[in-house]
Order: structure tokens, then C-alpha cells, then sequence
């Protein structure tokens, strides 16, 4: 739908022409103003939303498009010359909006909406270097990690074409190009996406953290040498009061919330600095040393790039004393305190107490949400000029040729590619006596002062004005520093040696296979899609030659076979083949598992799902610890790995358990001493071969939940367990197609129905021989909340009959279970009375017996 054959409603006095199929958009006032497109739109649910928004912009700084529904939200945003896609589930009415920044002028050539169902992205991606970064400049906002495009512009100089991939949590898709440089901006599952498909031999990573190492760690970047960009708070997070304190407020603290978040950043950190095939980059030695301070660790495979300033750009220009007197302020005004323009804006104020104010001009550059309050102090004077907008590159060139000092003070280091590129250009910069600041500016110049300390920096400027030759000697020694420490040759150039010196090989360890002492069990059906990243992923590290993987194929119809194949082929040395595929007619998840242990011939027994991955670095400390262990069931630590949004969490349910301690199973039965809501589950379990052999365990076939039947097996066979702290196992989760889905229970109920009459009979033959603190586990844990969720199963998913009477009925055979209190609740008993017959009015009834509580309670 061409968006520009209706002219938008106008409610702000914007100034609007329209000619021939474009819109001239021009807004003088300070304030950003809108347009609305007079036409509220529905849209289907499932449907992606694409938005189009070509034009010129003639001056100031780009407009966006926004869908916002009923409630004023914004759903979606598209910039100036940009493409937006985005799916969603449910979005009914909405309007779109065209946001015209404040001191603006566009020229809009085309505006385009459509829905359609499917957008295919990877066609975006055709080069074998990738950087990743959160963020990079667009007409919207110029100064979105800016030094990170002016590395890119430096790469093309040197023909390494790359592919650019913005991936943040913002929703949608969007791709356009800045000055030449073609970029796209997606979620974290895209570029999960997109490395499942293809293989970099390099990806740069600017603000690693551990969402990022989330994506990494569940695909295959064993032929990819990593670069990790660290360029300060991504690492430094634990000086959190210092990086994250609002203005005007106290210090942000460290709260158990943000101390268990930074636990999680704190592991992956860990993990991927021992990481071989990943080398970090730092852009001070400060930065680094901080870093291993906070985190207590050291960093082997790293260097000291800082950020490049463009010394072509920014070239020294000796200054006219005069220009001494003119001051600017280029900075965000986002909530961030670490910016300090509280501070620019007391030294201000401070030196209009000064005789030499009235001789002082000053012009203070950018925007954020707290622009008007931190500006408010300064409108009352005729030398501040304040615009609020965002600057070009080549308007900051400007802004240094017409200025001599730039103002810079900072609590943490922020900002400071602007400052130094204000240094190059040869303006004094005066800043503040921090450790990254002093990496950069010798303290010893006289024109770094104390953080808080407003009256230091304008005793500084003050002194400047009064003295033009300090004034010229301080601005040429900076810009001597700055085109040294930053210039080309020793960020650009030393990259790029290093991107040459580098070899692009695997870096996958694969040694002759020995009698395993792990044989991890992989049962597949149509898993081609995963199948590869989750067998690496038990492959790359250095103990995966005292392991066996047993692919075992149940029937699959997708290329799951030929990807297990070529896994053999890779891991066969000396005719010893570390992975081993086990075709097989379909039988279901059990005869997997049936058909593993049968060919088992590891000490210990592991079950990873064709779908799943592990951690490759925990994975070698558990195969370490089993050489020595003879306990019967070694319990672990797992992940849940929501990959839609890139969630994950760390999944500690056996932490009341000491670290290497055995105990006795039967002891962990008893009620509060040990398992509370599970005991051992398939991903957290290494189990004894001989217990399973020996005991001939045989789970159902052509059946789904048979997970929980093997748990029942170990409830009535372990006799000895242990726990190890390791976050092994990635469970994969958010897939519709899933056995715990709503939509898979619906499908399959009668396969949970039969598991759990199973798990039944098992206790009901093993009851006589097992003690009561067995039993009482048995029952309580495993068996009755199998029987209840086949109850909701058939009261919530169906909505019929004939599910509930079915299992009804098989269950009256159990008296025990049938008549049990946990089970047979006022809302089952209601049914059993009715037949099921009233199920579709479950809701209702549910809802009803809420009001109800409701009302006796205010009674």
C-alpha cells in the first residue's frame, strides 16, 4: 500500500507539501512533532508487517515510522531509508505515525506498507567476515556506537567487504544503508539463524556479552575464529554504582537480583576467556586489568586496540588563540549520570560568576530523555546555545574547526571516541582524572580534574582563556597523543595484521577413540536442523575421545541420517570412530533409548535429545570426574534455552546437595531431607551402565513422556547419587512441535495417559520390595503429578469427553491413586459425577468458582 496517495493528518503545525507522489516535512520548532495517517488499520494475527520509508534528508536528523495501537504504544519503528519486517502474534488496530524530529527537513519519496506471511533474511548475508554489534549510526541517531562504523569504513578501504548484523531485543527486522555501508538489525534468534546456516571464518563481536555467548554456545563455531570488541561497561559490570546511577539520585546498587544476573554474565565471561579460538580486544590496558580485577580472572588471548578516530577527518588544525574562548558540549542526554552534563552544567554556571564568563561563548550538541531537565539551569543565558540534535561526522569536524576547548567531563569513561576526536582536530580537551581518561591524556598536562570537583574545571578554562599559550601547547600535545595511540597504525593496521597472522582452521580436537568411559545417547527423528550444532557441541572439547555418541535414527525422514553420517566419517581415526549413527524403523522415543543401552559401552550413560546441545566446557569436567566415580546416578546442573528470545536459565535443583558428596538414595526420599519438587530428571542424569543393564530397563515404544517412566525406573533401582555444580545440559525450549507444548499434550494425551498407568504397574510390582520412604518418593513426586496433569490434560486441552472417561476409567483399576485426595479433587469428582459430559465449560466454571471465593472472602 503506497502510503503517500493520502495526505497525513497534520495536528502540530508541521509545514507539509505535497508534490507529485513525495512529502517535504519541515519542523523549526524544538520539539518533534507528527503526522497521522488517516487510516486506522486491521491486521490478521501471524502476519509479518513490512514497512518501507525512502527520502532525502535535507537537514537535521531523520524521521521515523511508528505502529502504535489502541493504547499509544509503540509497536515498531522504521527510519529514514529503511526496510522494517516483523511478525506478530496478535495486533488487531493500529494507526501509523510519522515522527519529524525537532529542527528537521525531509523529503519523503516513498512510504510502503504490506502484510505478508514470510520473510526470507539470509539472502542478506553473502560475505565470511560478520560483525555483531547492539547498535550503529542511522539518520535517526548518528552518534549509536559510531566508532564501530568508522572501523567498517576503514575495512572497506582495505577491500574486507563484511556482513553488519545489529542484534539487540528490540522485535522485527529492519535493513538499510549508512554512508555506504549496508546493515541489518534482527533479534538474537536470527542470528542464531543465521549461523545454523552458515560459516564465517571470522565473526567480530562488539559488546560481547552473555547474550551473544547464549547464541554461540548452541551453534557451531568450531572453523570460526571469534573477536570480542570489549569496550568497557560489557565487562565492567560489577562497577555497576559507577556505570548504571541515574542523575539527581542516589548510586545505584547491587541488589540479589543484579548479583544473580551478573553470576550468569560472570560464567560466560569465564568460559569464553579459555576459549582457544577466541581472541579479545580491549581499548585500554586499564580496561582490561579492571576487568580481571572485578571478575578475578586472566585474560591470555587478548590485545590493546583502541577505537580508531580518523585522523584524515579529524586532522590537527593549530588554533586561533581566540577560539579559547568558544566551548563545546557534544554528549547524550540519556538517564545516565556516568555522562555527567550535571557536572558540564555546574562549571557553567560556576564560571558565570566569573569575570571572564561574559567573553565565553558556548554551544552544548545532542539529545535524550533527560534533555530539558539537565539543560533547564543554562536558557537564562545568551552566550550557552543549545541544539538539540545529533551531529554528522562531518558536522563535528565543524564544530571542532569553530571551537577551541571541548568540555568532557565523565564519571566512567563515557563518550570518550568524541573526546578524542575533539583532541585530533586540535581542540583542548578538558576532562576528568579518571583511570581511562589518564590512558589517553597525561594528567601531568594540568587539564584533567577531580570528577565532582566543578570549581577544578572551570579554574581550568578560566585559566585557559587567561593563558592562550598553554591554551596552544596543551591542545597540540593531546592531538600528538590521540593520532598516536588511536591513529591508524595502531588500531586498523594492528587489526588487520592480526586478522592476517591468524590461521582459519578447525578448531575442533579430535583424538583416536579409546573404550569410552561416556556413551551419550542421542535419540533423533527429524532433527537435520539441530542435529549437527548438538553433536559439536559433545565433540569440542579435549576429553571427547574417552566418549561414545550413538546417533540412534528412529525412522527419520529428513537428512538426519546423512548429517549423522558425515559425523561418523569426521570423527572415525584408525578405523575408531568417536560418533557412531544407528539407523532404525520408527519406534519412538523409548526404542531410542532401548536401542542405546543396548549398544552402550561406556562406564556411565548420557541422554542428550537430537534437538538439545551441551556446554562443551562442563560436558569435559563431567567425563574428568566419571574416570573415578562408581555412584549409580551422577546428578548436574541444566539450561533452559528459550531460543525465540534468547532467555536462558540456569536450572540449580539439586543445590541443596553437597558437591561430591554420595549419598544414599533412599536417605533423599525423606520428606524436607531431601528432592523437593523433582528428583533425578533425563537432563541432569549420568547414569551407570551396569544399573541400567542389569535390571533389563525397557521404556514403551511408540510413545512420547517416556522420560518420566525412566525417572521411575532410577526411583526404584538407584541406590547411591552424587551432584556436581556443572550447567551441562541446554534443553531446548519454545517449539510448538514439542511433547510439552499444549498443542503436543493435546495430540498425544493417550500416549501420557499410557505412560502414567505404566509408571502405575511399575510401583504397584515393585511396592512390596521398596521402603516406605520409596514409596512415599514415588508417589508423591513422579506418579500423582503424572495423574494430574492427565487430568488437566483432559479438562483444559480438550474439551471433550471421551479423553477423561477414558482415563477415568483406567485409573478406577488403582484404588489407591483413584480415591487419593491430591487427585481426586471437587473439580474431578464433578466431572467423574457428570461424565466429563460438562468439560467444555471448564472455563467458565473456573472463573465462576474465582468470583465466588471472591465475594465469601469480603463476607
Amino acid at each position: 500500500m503506497n502510503l503517500l496517495n493520502k495526505k497525513w493528518y497534520n495536528r502540530r503545525d508541521l509545514k507539509v507539501e505535497y508534490n507529485n507522489d513525495t512529502i517535504i516535512v519541515e519542523n523549526t520548532s524544538d520539539t518533534h512533532k507528527f503526522l497521522i495517517y488517516p487510516k486506522i488499520f486491521k491486521s490478521k494475527t501471524n502476519k509479518v508487517v513490512n514497512l518501507e520509508l525512502k527520502g532525502n534528508l535535507i537537514y537535521g536528523t531523520g524521521c521515523t515510522v511508528k505502529i502504535i495501537n489502541r493504547k499509544r504504544k509503540v509497536l515498531g519503528t522504521c527510519g529514514l531509508n529503511q526496510k522494517m519486517m516483523k511478525k506478530y502474534e496478535y495486533l488487531k488496530y493500529f494507526l501509523l505515525v510519522l515522527y519529524i524530529p525537532q529542527n528537521s527537513k525531509i523529503e519523503i519519496t516513498k512510504a510502503f506498507f504490506d502484510n505478508n506471511e514470510n520473510v526470507d533474511y539470509l539472502n542478506y548475508f553473502h560475505n565470511n567476515t560478520l560483525l555483531v554489534t547492539p547498535g550503529y549510526p542511522s539518520l535517526e541517531n548518528r552518534y549509536n556506537t559510531a566508532f564501530v562504523h568508522t572501523r567498517v569504513k576503514a575495512y572497506q578501504k582495505n577491500d574486507i567487504n563484511i556482513d553488519v548484523a545489529i542484534i539487540n531485543t528490540e522485535p522485527g527486522i529492519k535493513t538499510y544503508e549508512y554512508e555506504g555501508v549496508k546493515v541489518f538489525k534482527g533479534e538474537h534468534h536470527h542470528l542464531r539463524e543465521l549461523l545454523q546456516t552458515k560459516t564465517y571464518d571470522k565473526i567480530l563481536i562488539h559488546f560481547f556479552d552473555h547474550s551473544y555467548a547464549n547464541v554461540l554456545d548452541s551453534v557451531d563455531i568450531t572453523k570460526t575464529k571469534l573477536y570480542l570488541y570489549l569496550h568497557g561497561a560489557e565487562t565492567l559490570y560489577r562497577d555497576w554504582p559507577k556505570i548504571s546511577s541515574n542523575y539527581f539520585t542516589a548510586p545505584a546498587t547491587i541488589d540479589s537480583a543484579l548479583e544473580n544476573f551478573f553470576v550468569i554474565k560472570d560464567f560466560f565471561i569465564k568460559k569464553y576467556s579459555n576459549i582457544r579460538n577466541a581472541k579479545w580486544f580491549f581499548v585500554t590496558e586499564w580496561t582490561k586489568q579492571r576487568c580481571e580485577e572485578l571478575l578475578n580472572i586472566k585474560f591470555n588471548n587478548y590485545d590493546i586496540i583502541p577505537c580508531l578516530i580518523d585522523t584524515d577527518l579529524f586532522s590537527y588544525q593549530r588554533k586561533d588563540p581566540e577560539l579559547r574562548k568558544k566551548i563545546f558540549i557534544l554528549r547524550k542526554f540519556d538517564n545516565i549520570n556516568s555522562y555527567a552534563i550535571d557536572i558540564d552544567v555546574r562549571i557553567i554556571l560556576e564560571l558565570s560568576h566569573r569575570t571572564c564568563f561574559k567573553d565565553l561563548e558556548f554551544d552544548i550538541y545532542g539529545d535524550g530523555s533527560l534533555y530539558e531537565a539537565l539543560t533547564g539551569p543554562l536558557k537564562e543565558f545568551n552566550n550557552v546555545h543549545l541544539h538539540r540534535r545529533f551531529l554528522t561526522h562531518e558536522e563535528i569536524r565543524r564544530v571542532h574547526e569553530e571551537h577551541g576547548i571541548a568540555l568532557f567531563a565523565t564519571r566512567f569513561d563515557s563518550q570518550a571516541v568524541s573526546s578524542c576526536e575533539a583532541a585530533a582536530s586540535g581542540c583542548a580537551v578538558v576532562s576528568s582524572k579518571i583511570p581511562g581518561v589518564m590512558q589517553f591524556f597525561d594528567p601531568e598536562w594540568n587539564i584533567l580534574c577531580e570528577t565532582e570537583n566543578f570549581k577544578e574545571y572551570a579554574d581550568v578554562i578560566e585559566r585557559l582563556y587567561y593563558s592562550p599559550e598553554e591554551f596552544l601547547k596543551v591542545a597540540k600535545l593531546q592531538s600528538e597523543s590521540v593520532s598516536e595511540k588511536f591513529g591508524y597504525k595502531n588500531t586498523i593496521e594492528k587489526e588487520l595484521e592480526i586478522f592476517k597472522k591468524d590461521k582459519q582452521d578447525t578448531y575442533l580436537t579430535l583424538n583416536e577413540p579409546v573404550d569410552p568411559i561416556l556413551t551419550i545417547i542421542v535419540p533423533s527423528y527429524n532433527v537435520g536442523k539441530y542435529l549437527h550444532e548438538g553433536i559439536i557441541s559433545l565433540l569440542n572439547h579435549k576429553l571427547s575421545y574417552k566418549t561414545e555418541i550413538l546417533i540412534i535414527n528412529d525412522g527419520s525422514k529428513d537428512d538426519t541420517a546423512e548429517i549423522g553420517g558425515k559425523l561418523e566419517k569426521l570423527t572415525t581415526i584408525n578405523n575408531r570412530s568417536i560418533v557412531k549413527i544407528i539407523n532404525k524403523e520408527n519406534g519412538g522415543h523409548g526404542s531410542t533409548i532401548n536401542k542405546g543401552i543396548e549398544l552402550a559401552k561406556g562406564k556411565y550413560i548420557k541422554i542428550m535429545d537430537g534437538d538439545d546441545t551441551v556446554d562443551s566446557t562442563e560436558l569435559e569436567k563431567l567425563v574428568s570426574l566419571l574416570e573415578n566415580e562408581d555412584t549409580d546416578i551422577i546428578l548436574n546442573n541444566y539450561i533452559e534455552d528459550f531460543s525465540s528470545q534468547n532467555y536462558f536459565n540456569f536450572k540449580n535443583i539439586y543445590d541443596f546437595l553437597l558437591p561430591g558428596i554420595q549419598y544414599n538414595f533412599e536417605d533423599l526420599c525423606y520428606e524436607h531431607y531431601g528432592f523437593k519438587e523433582w528428583g533425578p530428571i533425563l537432563s541432569c542424569s549420568t547414569y551407570k551402565t551396569e544399573m541400567l543393564k542389569k535390571n533389563n530397563v525397557k521404556l514403551l515404544e511408540q510413545c512420547f513422556y517416556v522420560d518420566m517412566q525412566l525417572n521411575t525406573y532410577v526411583a526404584l533401582l538407584c541406590k547411591t547419587i552424587k551432584y556436581y555444580p556443572l550447567n551441562i545440559y541446554r534443553y531446548l525450549l519454545g517449539q510448538t512441535n514439542q511433547s510439552v507444548s499444549k498443542k503436543s499434550y493435546a495430540k498425544n494425551y493417550e500416549n501420557h495417559e499410557r505412560v502414567t498407568i505404566e509408571m502405575i504397574n511399575m510401583y504397584e510390582k515393585y511396592k512390596n520390595r521398596i521402603s516406605n520412604s520409596r514409596k512415599n518418593y514415588i508417589i508423591n513426586k513422579l506418579i500423582i503429578p503424572m495423574i494430574t496433569t492427565q487430568y488437566f490434560i483432559c479438562t483444559n486441552y480438550i474439551k471433550r469427553s471421551y479423553a477423561f472417561k477414558s482415563f477415568d476409567k483406567k485409573l478406577k483399576n488403582h484404588l489407591y491413586f483413584y480415591t487419593n485426595d491430591k487427585i481426586a479433587t471437587h473439580g474431578i469428582k464433578f466431572y467423574r459425577i457428570t461424565k466429563g459430559k460438562l468439560i467444555f465449560l471448564n472455563n467458565f466454571l473456573l472463573k465462576g468458582k474465582k468470583v465466588l471465593k471472591k465475594i465469601f472472602r469480603r463476607k
